[in-house]
């Protein structure tokens, strides 16, 4: 168990199948009292794991299941929100920005992704504010914002 939770968790060498094999005994070995917030990892890693594999359907449960057992995991709903950009279904990539910045309104990259959502829903203005937070957490995002012409 202490090595799954190693492979699913913390280990950044190991194959995307590793992780998904790790993560599920993980998540088939929890108990009702166990602690949510490290299953809702768990499915956040295998997630993560099956994106990386193009398994984006089955990422998108395991990210659900993670934000249903943590609605706070700023990283779930990050992750979750690239999918809906990639799938360019901007309203709920749009929410689960705002959930992310929410859970940590340091994480100037998704600030960033989040102005660039904003400005596909034509929020000009909600962009520019999100551009201008995301260069004051990290400068960079000031040139990245300069690169894309806005």
């Amino acid at each position: 168990m202490a090595r799954d939770h190693m492979i699913c968790l913390n280990d950044r060498r190991a194959t995307a199948l590793d992780i998904i094999a790790a993560c599920t005994r993980l998540i088939e070995a929890a108990r009702p009292n166990d602690n949510a917030f490290a299953l809702s990892d768990a499915y956040n890693e295998r997630g993560r794991a099956n994106a990386g594999l193009k398994r984006m359907d089955a990422a998108l449960e395991n990210f659900a299941t993670a934000i249903l057992l943590d609605p706070d995991n700023a990283d779930a709903n990050f992750n979750r929100a690239t999918i809906y950009v990639e799938r360019k279904n901007y309203p709920l990539a749009l929410k689960d920005f705002d959930a992310a910045v929410a859970g940590n309104p340091m994480d100037g990259l998704a600030i960033f992704d989040r102005a660039l959502v904003k400005i596909r829903l034509g929020d000009k203005a909600g962009a520019e504010e999100d551009f201008k937070a995301a260069a004051a957490i990290d400068p960079r995002f000031d040139d990245a914002r300069a690169r894309l012409g806005f």
